[in-house]
């Protein structure tokens, strides 16, 4: 885990912090990843929590990531093109509901690839991500089921993990994002 003090720890321009799964970062200051710089998990399904009384600030061509960004923060700015707090790709790979046990979707959406020229697309589509469960009992009047993990799967792609934000004020400016997209499957 990594815990700061009041002040502000800054990620410096193109430096990658490796995290465990399961790690926090907390403090009562506030945290920046410099431009290129990089913070998370690249384990699929791993859980990332930021904690900060300050600001989280993600500046361009920095990168936050998981397979679940966890975020309580004050103020949370994504600023400049190529930042991103993200999950993209980094489903729970046991997490394979859907038709045959393929996934590869993010929230709501359904998996799905574009195969290489040498390859054709498979017979069967890629599993529905979750939320899928949650938009369609919406749609016809019934409550919402509790919430569940994403679908992964090997024909759609890894899908996209989760990312909740909690701040008092969530800025994205000059190309900066907030995704939990799936991804491609590896050919």
């Amino acid at each position: 885990d990594f815990a700061m003090p009041n002040g502000t720890c800054v990620v410096p321009r193109n430096v990658s912090v490796v995290l465990p799964p399961g790690a926090w970062v907390v403090g009562n200051g506030s945290l920046t990843l410099s431009s290129g710089a990089r913070m998370g998990c690249a384990q699929p399904g791993c859980l990332l929590t930021v904690v900060m009384g300050g600001a989280l600030t993600v500046r361009g061509n920095a990168r936050l990531s998981a397979g679940f960004v966890n975020i309580t923060a004050s103020t949370v700015a994504v600023t400049g093109s190529g930042g991103s707090i993200d999950a993209d790709g980094l489903a729970d790979p046991s997490e394979t509901r859907g038709w045959m046990g393929w996934g590869g979707a993010g929230y709501a959406g359904s998996g799905a690839s574009c195969p290489s020229a040498s390859r054709t697309l498979p017979e069967m589509r890629g599993g529905p991500g979750y939320g899928w469960d949650f938009i369609t009992s919406a749609a016809v009047g019934e409550d919402p089921p509790p919430f569940s993990g994403t679908s992964a799967g090997e024909e759609g792609g890894l899908g996209g993990g989760r990312v909740v934000i909690v701040a008092g004020v969530l800025t994205l400016r000059g190309g900066g994002i907030i995704s939990a997209s799936g991804a491609a499957p590896v050919a």
